[in-house]
Formats: structure tokens, sequence, C-alpha cells
């Protein structure tokens, strides 16, 4: 179980790093903290303690200290894991609202402070599996669900074959702590089958690893991934951004236009009636240009469709004539 300790910790750490503000990844670091403190609360009993009294070193204090140690990372683990799995398929999918999503961030905490009574903590911690059956293994199917769905709804190519490593990344962990976990025990408490996850846990561990590396197999791959996903986020926040702009300005252009249309040119004299059409020119030039801002700031979709050579030529021959492009 110290594998299994230290391997969810280097994953979580290495997770956290990749991008500590993705919500997403959060919850994945959530999880692999859980599974940590799984490996942890059963090195204490398996290793720790052993050890401590193969070599006499083991005292009142020190007993003390890794009995609630053991209590407290054996609940957080076995009862916050489906949660931290639902909590990662809501914000995964992003079929939710932030607004709904927050709300069931808390609504959905609602069962585990009643396993508090129903649990067993002497001499040691036994998980209430009988309750966690109407709870619990919801929680884990409906993560399931929402993951397959936001897969198979999802349009942007690039955004699915993401999908599609994390499904690979993380369905064989969910499913197999789902199935010797939260089900088998429910019906032999005593079963160790549930020891099998950590080799689903390492195999998604050097997956990760091998994904991250990409076919250069060096660190590159990752700092390469990294500025890449980072120029991704920068260039949609600055359309956003230009977006924005974009729409203030051409309101205020519109209100110019709108007033230059009540000007009645016959009662203005020659000098007030060049100094109005000047403006409308300026106008509409500063029209066509937050037109063009707007096309060049949004993602390229190109259609296809048949068109004739001689009419795009001949086009483009006009445009060159009257000025435009």
């Amino acid at each position: 179980m110290i594998i299994l300790f230290l391997v969810s910790a280097v994953f979580a750490i290495i997770c956290y790093k990749y991008d500590p503000k993705s919500p997403p990844l959060r919850w994945v670091v959530f999880l692999l903290i859980c599974g940590s403190l799984a490996g942890l609360s059963r090195a204490i009993i398996e290793s720790f303690i052993p050890a401590l009294n193969r070599n006499d070193i083991n005292s009142e204090w020190i007993n003390t200290l890794l009995y609630y140690l053991r209590i407290i990372t054996g609940f957080v683990s076995i009862y916050f894991c489906p949660y931290g799995i639902l909590m990662h398929a809501i914000t995964y999918s992003t079929k939710l609202t932030a607004k709904m999503t927050r709300i069931l961030k808390y609504v959905l905490l609602i069962p585990i402070p009643l396993m508090l009574k129903t649990t067993v903590y002497v001499p040691d911690i036994i998980p209430d599996f009988d309750n966690m059956l109407y709870w619990a293994v919801p929680y884990i199917v409906i993560a399931c669900i929402l993951h397959l769905y936001g897969y198979f709804t999802e349009k942007d190519k690039q955004k699915r074959k993401s999908r599609f490593i994390t499904l690979s990344l993380m369905f064989p962990v969910i499913l197999s702590a789902l199935i010797l976990n939260y089900i088998m025990r429910v019906f032999n408490s005593g079963n160790q089958e549930w020891r099998y996850i950590i080799f689903f846990i390492v195999a998604s561990f050097f997956v990760f690893i091998w994904k991250a590396l990409g076919t250069a197999g060096s660190l590159n791959g990752i700092r390469l991934r990294y500025e890449r996903e980072a120029h991704e986020r920068t260039r949609q926040a600055v359309n956003q951004g230009a977006a924005l702009i974009n729409h203030a300005i051409k309101n205020q252009i519109y209100k110019i236009d709108t007033s230059l249309q009540t000007i009645d040119l016959n009662q203005l004299d020659n000098s007030s009636k060049k100094s109005v059409q000047i403006i409308d020119r300026s106008a509409k030039h500063l029209m066509e240009i937050m037109e063009r801002m707007h096309h060049k700031t949004q993602e390229i979709k190109i259609v296809k469709s048949k068109n004739s050579l001689i009419d795009l030529v001949e086009a483009s021959l006009e445009n060159e004539k009257i000025g435009v492009g």
C-alpha cells in the first residue's frame, strides 16, 4: 500500500503543476489525494505499526497518533472518493452552468456527514458499505454516464480526442473502484479483491506519463503541451476582449451614422456639407475596419463549396478596381 500512497501522491503533484487553475484537474488532484490517503491508511496498519513493533520503538502516544491518522485517512479516502469522481465528471462535462455546479458541490456532500454515525471506529475503522450502495454507487455510475455523454456529444475534434484520453485514463480506475471496492464489499466486507485497484492506478499513471511525454519521448513534450494549452487560453481571452471592444465601437459608430442621417444638407453651407461628408466617410471607413477586425479574431471555419475559378478571378479584379480588399 506504500506504492499506492507514493504513486497517487506523485500523480497528484504532476496534475496540479500541469494547470492548477483548471477546475476538472483540481478534482483529479482531489481524487488522487483520496487514493494517496487510502494507501497511507492501509500502510499504517500493514507496514508502519508492524515495523515499530519489530524494532520495539512504539509507545502509547505513537500508537494513539497512528490510530487517529488511520481513522481519518480511511474515512476521507472511502467516503470522499465517489463525491470527487462525480464532481470531476460534472465540471469536465461542461454541461451545467457555473451556478448549478457550485450548488451541487455542496449538495452532493450531504451523505458524507451521515456516515459519521454509521461507521465503526473501534478497534479499527469499518466503513458503512451497505448504506454507500444507495449514494456512492449512483454517484460513480452517473459520473461514468456524464463522461460518455460528454465524449459522444463533443463536436470539436481536438476536444473529443482529449476526452478520449481522459476516458482511457480514468475509466479503468473508476470502474475497478466501483466494482471491487463499493459493490463487492457490500456482499463480502472481508474480501481483498479491492487491492487490485492499485494495478489500474499504476497502469493509468504510466499511460499518463507516456501521453504527457508525447512521441518525442523527452520532457520537452510536457513543456510543449503546457505552452500550446496556455497559448490557446490566451488566444480565447484576446478574442473575447476584441469582440467586446468591437461591439462597443460599433455602437458609437451607429450613433454617429444615425445622427448624420437626420442632418439636412440643403440647410448647410458648402464648408459644413464637406465636414458632414468627411464624417460620413470616416464613419463608414471605421465600420469596415471593425468588420475586418471582427473576422480576423473569429475562428476560421472552412465551408467547402464548388466555385468557378474564372468568377473568383473576375471578382478579385473588380475589387481591386474599386479599392476593396
